[in-house]
């Protein structure tokens, strides 16, 4: 699955504005072929938020482009908010403990890493950190996210609650500094957001 990510601005006076106006973007992207879903996460103190679809090749996430700069387009004219970055994810692992649902909270952790040792860090979120962060109490999801250009990486935590996000942060912590160690970056930028809009068409997993 892939995923375009819009870092969006927004008076924060005008994020319950925001949230109408995707959900009424997202019907529309709906019937694209290769759609795989939508997200909406959002800093209500600061007004920054991320605006995610889903799609289930390249290539489709590709031929959905036109449909992409329409939506940014017009969330922008309705609500003022001001796009500061448009970027591309191959989702190199996704893990789901429950269907999404809106309000949860999500802890997004972004990083440049080496695409040399890549796969190693992969390796190591898939069989430390998920196993990990899967037995705390209100996990929902996690999602590895790498732009192989650029080795611009995203994880993200997902948690029914603020109060389970806040309470996993010790449990996570160290598996995070390991994490950038194998994958030799710099640093970590972390944002507790919330998530106010979400559909995904992956199944949760059993067992």
């Amino acid at each position: 699955m892939y995923a375009r990510a819009t870092a969006v601005r927004i008076d924060p006076s005008r994020i319950d504005q925001g949230i109408r106006k995707f959900n009424e973007v997202v019907p529309t992207l709906r019937p694209i072929p290769g759609y795989a879903g939508a997200a909406l996460l959002v800093n209500r103190d600061t007004g920054e938020g991320f605006g995610v679809t889903y799609w289930d090749t390249v290539a489709h996430m590709n031929a959905a482009e036109e449909a992409g700069l329409r939506a940014r387009q017009q969330s922008s004219e309705a609500t003022g908010a001001e796009v500061t970055d448009v970027d591309r994810f191959d989702l190199v692992l996704v893990d789901r403990a429950s269907d999404p649902i809106a309000p949860s909270f999500s802890r997004v952790n972004q990083l440049y890493c080496d695409l040399d040792r890549l796969e190693e860090g992969i390796a190591f979120v898939r069989d430390k950190v998920v196993p990990n962060v899967s037995k705390q109490k209100g996990y929902l999801s996690l999602l590895l996210g790498v732009n192989r250009m650029t080795g611009r990486m995203v994880v993200t935590s997902n948690w029914r609650t603020a109060a389970d996000r806040a309470a996993s942060e010790a449990a996570v912590a160290s598996q995070r500094a390991e994490t950038a160690r194998i994958l030799r970056a710099d640093h970590v930028e972390v944002m507790p957001l919330e998530v106010a809009v979400v559909e995904v068409k992956q199944p949760t997993r059993t067992g």
